[in-house]
C-alpha cells in the first residue's frame, strides 16, 4: 500500500480523484511546458533534450526514438513529467528510485541510438524509469472496469495500426482479468493517483500527454492521461 500525505488525502477526499481532474484549471503560462504542483519545467528544458538528439536518428531511423505513440518531443514531455512527479513522492514519501530500472534504460536507449548514457535525451529516459517503477511500488492489484479494457484496446490500435474485433477486445479483457492483468491495472490507477494527487498539467499546445504505466512491444500499453 503506498504511503499518503494527509493534505493530499484530504484533497481527494473532498474532490475526488476525477472531479479534481475535471475542475483543475487550466494552467498556460509563457514558456511553460508542464507543471507538477507549483514547480514549472519551461519548453527551453524540453527543447534542449529534443536538440540533444542529432537530426539524422529523427529521418534514418524514427522507429528507435519512439515507445508507444507520440514524437520525440512528446516523448521527452511523458519523461519530465515521471521524473518531476517522482520527485516530489520521494521527497514526501522517503521512496527512492529504482537504480536497476534506470541503469537498464540507459543501456537500453544507448544500444538502440548509439548515444552516450551521459546524452541528455539517454538520461532523462532512465531516470524516468528508475522513477516510474517506483511510483508503482506497493500498488495493490485491481480488476478492470470496462472502460480500462476500452482504453487499453484504443492504445492497442493507436501503437499498432491494426483494428480489434469484438472478440479479440473480450480477449484482452480475459487477460487483463488475470493475475499480471490485475497487477498492471493496479500500478495504472495507483499513478493515476499521483498525477491527480500532485496537480499534474501540461500546456494544451503539446497536445496529447500521457503517462505510460505499462508498454509491451507487442502493442499492449496503459496510460494516465495528463489534464491540460
Amino acid at each position: 500500500m503506498k504511503p499518503r500525505m494527509s493534505r493530499r488525502l484530504v484533497l481527494a477526499a473532498v474532490l475526488g480523484i476525477a472531479a479534481a481532474a475535471t475542475v483543475s484549471a487550466c494552467r498556460v503560462e509563457q514558456g511553460a511546458a508542464l507543471f507538477v504542483g507549483d514547480v514549472r519545467v519551461t519548453d527551453t528544458q524540453i527543447s534542449e533534450v529534443v536538440d540533444s538528439v542529432p537530426t539524422e536518428l529523427f529521418t534514418s531511423g524514427p522507429d528507435q526514438m519512439t515507445t508507444g505513440f507520440g514524437g520525440v518531443r512528446q516523448q521527452v514531455m511523458e519523461a519530465f513529467v515521471v521524473v518531476e512527479l517522482g520527485r516530489q513522492v520521494a521527497a514526501d514519501t522517503g521512496a527512492t528510485p529504482d537504480e536497476t530500472a534506470d541503469a537498464t534504460a540507459r543501456e537500453g536507449w544507448t544500444q538502440r541510438t548509439g548515444l552516450p548514457e551521459d546524452n541528455p535525451f539517454v538520461a532523462l529516459l532512465g531516470e524516468a524509469e528508475g522513477y516510474r517503477a517506483m511510483l508503482k511500488q506497493g500498488a495493490e492489484p485491481a480488476a478492470p472496469t470496462d472502460e480500462e479494457v476500452a482504453d487499453v484496446a484504443a492504445n492497442f490500435i493507436a501503437v499498432t495500426g491494426q483494428p480489434l474485433d469484438e472478440a479479440s477486445i473480450s480477449q484482452l479483457a480475459v487477460t487483463l482479468n488475470g493475475e499480471t492483468g490485475q497487477r498492471i491495472v493496479g500500478e495504472r490507477r495507483q499513478l493515476a493517483d499521483y498525477v491527480a494527487e500532485y496537480d499534474v498539467q501540461t500546456n494544451p499546445r503539446y497536445g496529447r500527454v500521457s503517462v505510460i504505466s505499462f508498454y509491451d512491444p507487442s502493442g499492449v500499453m496503459l496510460t494516465v492521461p495528463v489534464p491540460n
